[in-house]
This record gives structure tokens, C-alpha cells and sequence, in this order.
């Protein structure tokens, strides 16, 4: 009995990791049927699969990317809205253009000047819109102004503009599928440069331009991959963090206690700690013209069950020991960064140092952990890259806290979730961090219940917490302490407004 229910939580979770392959290759099928004539009504302001959402920096404005995946029209659309802030605000879009299906992910320049979205499928593009003074969105015409990117889905889009250039920005997008139940993700992260003048340029994407597997390596032919970027612009660098390995014996590598106590040493062609690793590029020197492998190196992530470094003076039966190891597999994460962030964290999380990328492990617990110490990672990239070394592992540079911990709710004790996105929230009087956490593994068919979380307690078990009123809940995106998520099985809006110390419903909206 116990063997069949396990056979049906496998399956369920091979369903949600297939979902989108399914998705595409459906629309795949459908153009090729299509013979060049459209037979479809077009999106028009409707919502249909609002699979993306994002705010505008400063105004009470948001956007909704329609991935159209019902079927029902040909075209996806982008739509910006005005954040409702009551039951009676209006539901219409204030302008609703026309896209390509499979809209996946957007990214807002941080001065508000454009967005970047994300369309997904066997052929990706990015697509570049101007904002105007109000936050509206219309679409550019310049050519330059797209690229391609390779099949998959795109998972996210990040765009900074660089420190001392009025025109350029950098643009770090994933391709793969993080949320995935598989070992291994795949796909890359790009990166790439934007100027208004020069277009999209992409510069590199990891792994591909630093690493081909091969059977004549002493580790055998193993794969490594990437994901959940941040960007710290403060500091210049991009960081993405592991996604884990296939045909790689990870019992060859050192042990993160060995690492933590100094007893390793570099290189050593028995073991690879690019699999345990962030990979770090310096974004200044990469968009100054310089090649990637002058420009890229690695640092180790280790942390225990919860949250904390381990003790190197303790062996390994001391408790911060005993599960203290090297974290190789991330979902998501969000850059706490003081060039670009709202607000400087509050609260119960005032006592993280800043700058700090904030992390998901992917995997049963989905605990949420934030790294400190970028600012030494960046100075010792820089200095060891100087000395002329190639892809140089750093040393122990992060010190880890723990955010939020399933282990401390007991109504997530048995369910398995996902972390798609984490943003930060502002009250004016508390600035702290709020993600939404969807069951996973309950079916692919949009029934899935979700719930929103906020860092408001120093005790992880008296956090907020609070279910989300629709099913299916695919995106999520802050406005100050607005809070909006988005369900693509019941095609509506829902919106929640924070207030410290709860979040209040403001209303259910659709066009």
C-alpha cells in the first residue's frame, strides 16, 4: 500500500515537472497545423493563463503577462494595471498589447524606462517594451530591441542599469525549470547588455560557454547547471546558484565541514566544487568587454537543516554539524541589494547584513535561507582573477540565516510546496520579505492551493501566514504593501494589502 501511494506522488510530481513541455510542444503542433491562417479570435483585455507578474518601481501600477495556454486564442498579451485599493477599484487594464503565447516571465528596469518579457517555447525571444511617464507599456519596433533564446522555459528576468552609463543596462534571464521534481533543471543562464541605441547583446550564458562534460575527464562525463540568479549592482557582480549534477560521484568531493575547517586543497582533479558552488561574474568587467573566463568564479554554499553555519572548532557530532553540508539545489531567489532595494530590511530581519541574497532550497523542505557576505566574494573574485587564475573557487565567504523554516509550520509538516518568487515588502513602518508557497505534487490541472508568507516574527512559527481565497495560483509580484498573485486555472487577479501584522483582502479582480 505504502508502494502504491508513493508510485502516485511520483506520478503527480512527473505531471507538474512535464506541464509546460506539454504546453509547448501543444502549441508547437498547433502552429504547424495552423497552415498560416489565424481561425482564432485574438486575446483582446481578457485573462487567459496570467502566468507572469511584475511592478512597476515606483508607481501603483502592475503588469500581467497572458500566456494564452487554454488554447482558446493565438495571442498572448501584456496588460498593465492600476493596483486596486479597494473592493470597487476598476478591473479593466489600462492597456492590453498584443504578444506571442507562452509569456513566462518579466523584468522591470529599476528606473521604470521599459520591461523586458519572456516568451517561452521551442524558439524563446525576448521582447523589449518602453514605459512611458505613467507606467504604461507600448511595444518597441526596433528590431534589436528581441532576441532569441534557446527552448525552454524562461524563469526569470533581471535588468540594471550599470553604475556611471546613462544608456546601458545588464539583462540575466534563466532558462530552465527550476520548480522542477528532476534532479537536474538544465537550460543556462544569459547574459546580456541593453542599450537603447546597440539593442539586446548577449554576452555569455553558463555553463555553456565555460564547460562541455566529456568521457575523457578523470570525474567521467557529468553535467552541471545553474539557475535562480540575483544581481547585486551595488557590488557589480551576478550570481547563480546550482541546480545539481547527473553521472557525477558527489562522494568524491570534500565534505562542507572539511571545507569549513580549512582542510582542502585547490585543485584537485578528484573532485569539482563548481557543484556545490554560486558561480559569480564580475558584470562591470564582462560588460567592459572582457571574456567570460576572466570574469567568472565560484563560491562554495553550505549550510545544515536549519539555516545556520557549522561549527569549525566542533567535530562532526556537534548539532550545528550534523547536517551541515554542502546545498547544491535551489528554486528561487531575490537579491537584497542597497542600490536597488525599496526599503532597508526591518524588523526581524534587521539583523541581516546587507548586501544578502535570499535563497529556497529545492527539495522536500523548501526552507528559505539568506547568504551575507557578497561584498567579500566580490573583493576576492576581483583579486584572484587579477593574480590571472581561471574559474577560482573562493574561499568560505557566506555566513547563512535562516528566514523561514517548513519545519516550523505545523500545517506544512506534510505537504510538499514550491517557492516560485519572493519579493520585499514595505509598510512604511516594516520593510521585510513575503513569498508565495504553492502545494506541489496535488495535480497539474490548476487545483493546487497556495498560501502567502511573511518574515514578520524573530520566531519562525509565529511568521504570517495566510491562504491564498483562489486555486492554481501561478505568479506573485509586491507593490509597497500590496500583495498580488495571479490564478491561471481561474483566470483572476487577487489582491491583499499588508498591514504589518496581517494582510487583508482587498478583492478578486478580472477584466
Amino acid at each position: 500500500m505504502k508502494s502504491a501511494s508513493v508510485s502516485r506522488l511520483q506520478f503527480k510530481r512527473s505531471k507538474r515537472s512535464t506541464l509546460w513541455l506539454a504546453f509547448i510542444t501543444g502549441f508547437s503542433l498547433f502552429a504547424l497545423g495552423s497552415c498560416g491562417k489565424s481561425e482564432r479570435p485574438d486575446i483582446g483585455e481578457r485573462l487567459d493563463t496570467p502566468s507572469a507578474l511584475a511592478s512597476h518601481p515606483t508607481l501603483s501600477v502592475y503588469y500581467v503577462l497572458n500566456a494564452s495556454m487554454s488554447g482558446e486564442f493565438e495571442t498572448g498579451s501584456l496588460q498593465s494595471y492600476s493596483v486596486p485599493t479597494s473592493a470597487s477599484s476598476s478591473s479593466n487594464p489600462r492597456v492590453t498589447l498584443q504578444t506571442p503565447r507562452l509569456g513566462t516571465a518579466i523584468g522591470v528596469a529599476r528606473g521604470g524606462e521599459f520591461l523586458i518579457a519572456g516568451f517561452s517555447g521551442t524558439q524563446g525571444q525576448l521582447k523589449v517594451f518602453n514605459l512611458d511617464a505613467g507606467g504604461n507599456p507600448s511595444s518597441s519596433d526596433k528590431p534589436q530591441d528581441a532576441a532569441n533564446v534557446p527552448s525552454g522555459r524562461i524563469g526569470s528576468i533581471l535588468v540594471n542599469a550599470v553604475e556611471g552609463q546613462t544608456d546601458t543596462w545588464t539583462v540575466v534571464v534563466s532558462v530552465g525549470d527550476p520548480l522542477s521534481s528532476e534532479n537536474i533543471a538544465g537550460g543556462d543562464v544569459l547574459l546580456f547588455k541593453y542599450s537603447r541605441a546597440g539593442g539586446l547583446v548577449k554576452l555569455a550564458s553558463l555553463p555553456t560557454d565555460f564547460y562541455s562534460p566529456s568521457r575523457e575527464n578523470p570525474l567521467g562525463a557529468y553535467l552541471l547547471s545553474w539557475g535562480t540568479p540575483v544581481v547585486f549592482p551595488s557590488l557589480g557582480i551576478a550570481v547563480a546558484f546550482p541546480q545539481g549534477t547527473v553521472n557525477y560521484r558527489s562522494d568524491r568531493n570534500p565534505t562542507a565541514l572539511d571545507w569549513l575547517k580549512g582542510n582542502v586543497t585547490l585543485p584537485n582533479v578528484a573532485f569539482d566544487l563548481r557543484t556545490v558552488s554560486a558561480a559569480v561574474v564580475d558584470l562591470n568587467a564582462l560588460v567592459a568587454g572582457k571574456g567570460l573566463l576572466q570574469t567568472l568564479g565560484f563560491v562554495p554554499v553550505a549550510f545544515n537543516l536549519n539555516g545556520q553555519k557549522g561549527d569549525a572548532a566542533a567535530d562532526l557530532t556537534a548539532e550545528a554539524n550534523l547536517t551541515y553540508s554542502f546545498q547544491q539545489k535551489y528554486q528561487s531567489a531575490v537579491a537584497i541589494d542597497p542600490q536597488t532595494s525599496p526599503c532597508q530590511l526591518s524588523g526581524p530581519l534587521s539583523g541581516i547584513a546587507q548586501p544578502a541574497a535570499v535563497v529556497v532550497k529545492k527539495g522536500s523542505d523548501s526552507n528559505i535561507v539568506s547568504l551575507s557576505g557578497w561584498d567579500q566574494v566580490a573583493t576576492q573574485l576581483r583579486a584572484r582573477l587579477a593574480g590571472n587564475e581561471i574559474q577560482p573557487i573562493l574561499g568560505d565567504l557566506l555566513s547563512p540565516t535562516a528566514v523561514s523554516l517548513n519545519s516550523s509550520f505545523a500545517n506544512l509538516k506534510d505537504r510538499r510546496t514550491v517557492v516560485p518568487s519572493i519579493h520585499v515588502v514595505n509598510t512604511g513602518s516594516l520593510c521585510t520579505l513575503s513569498w508565495l508557497r504553492v502545494e506541489e505534487g496535488r495535480s497539474s490541472l490548476g487545483r493546487e492551493q497556495s498560501l502567502i508568507q511573511a518574515a514578520t516574527d524573530g520566531n519562525i512559527a509565529s511568521q504570517l501566514t495566510r491562504d491564498l481565497d483562489l486555486t492554481g495560483t501561478s505568479a506573485f509580484t509586491v507593490n509597497g504593501n500590496y500583495v498580488l498573485t495571479s490564478s491561471f486555472s481561474n483566470n483572476k487577479i487577487q489582491v491583499l494589502r499588508f498591514n504589518g501584522a496581517a494582510l487583508d483582502n482587498v478583492g478578486v479582480f478580472s477584466p
